[in-house]
């Protein structure tokens, strides 16, 4: 009895599997039909193309046109996906360099994508972009000082030794005419530096400008702040001159005490003959 019921369960297990096998193939049947289905119906889809412009060597434009142009593809399924997996990455080149073209409206655009992608079965259904201006001009360059805004905080008894350093103390600057030919100088980023008692030497960034059409050699300079300890230093006896006084007008006392604030690297070079005290008695009258 056991070697029956045993025959049978045995059986029973075979047909299930072979139950849940034909399940498993009629469901991928089934996957596999409604994924033709879907593939062969149309559908729009977002792209973005890469944009190039070519510009003779002496030209450069007044604002950087759209370096990407965002459309909508429409196309049957099968062929949205083939042009999104194989459509090559190539950028959509606009050459100016042999004729003068100010601007490029949405037909144009669009023409010239639909021309791009015909090959895939696809076509340009919209575009975001409804005009791109190419306004352009000669492209000149020119060298300006380089000035450092810094925000410099000194510890106690601590200041500048001398001037602030700047190397490179100049850069260039290329663009368009217009914009480069009003610009007498180029700052850093704003910067600050505390309670500074020796030197300091940091790397900055220049300041970026506000057209992005205006490029900047080198982007950074590096800047030396000069830091030394400041004491004082007491000069006793400096005499007093004295102007427009009659001979018989004397004054006491004749001599005054002097206190300054010098840099111990000239601590030694300073002395009471590098100050001078005047008395201008012109219209005083002695009572």
């Amino acid at each position: 009895m056991s070697i029956v019921a045993s025959f049978f369960n045995n059986r029973l297990k075979i047909s299930l599997r072979q139950e849940r096998a034909v399940l498993l193939v009629c469901t991928l049947i089934a996957l596999l039909f409604w994924f033709f289905v879907k593939l062969s119906k149309s559908y729009r889809s977002e792209y973005v193309f890469d944009v190039i412009y070519l510009l003779p060597d002496e030209e450069a434009f007044l604002d950087n046109p759209p370096a990407q142009l965002n459309a909508t593809v429409e196309g049957e399924g099968w062929d949205l996906l083939h042009f999104s997996l194989f459509n090559p990455r190539s950028p959509l080149i606009f050459d100016l360099r042999d004729f003068d073209l100010p601007s490029l409206d949405r037909r144009y655009l669009i023409d010239r994508l639909q021309r791009k992608v015909v090959a895939s079965n696809v076509r340009i259904a919209d575009l975001r972009e409804d005009l791109i201006n190419l306004s352009y001009e000669k492209k000149v360059s020119k060298k300006v000082p380089v000035r450092a805004s810094l925000d410099l905080q000194f510890a106690p008894e601590h200041h500048l030794r001398g001037a602030v350093g700047i190397e490179p103390d100049s850069v260039e600057l290329t663009g368009p005419v217009s914009l480069i030919d009003p610009i007498e100088q180029w700052r850093t980023d704003s910067t600050q530096l505390e309670a500074l008692q020796k030197d300091v030497q940091v790397e900055l960034p220049l300041a970026r400008p506000q057209q992005e059409v205006i490029q900047i050699e080198p982007a950074l300079v590096t800047v030396t702040v000069p830091v030394e300890t400041f004491v004082e230093k007491t000069f006793l006896f400096v005499p007093v001159l004295i102007k427009n006084a009659p001979d018989s007008i004397s004054i006491f006392p004749s001599t005054v005490k002097i206190v300054c604030v010098v840099g111990m690297s000239h601590y030694n070079e300073v002395s009471a003959t590098d100050f001078t005290v005047e008395a201008d008695l012109q219209g005083i009258s002695p009572r």
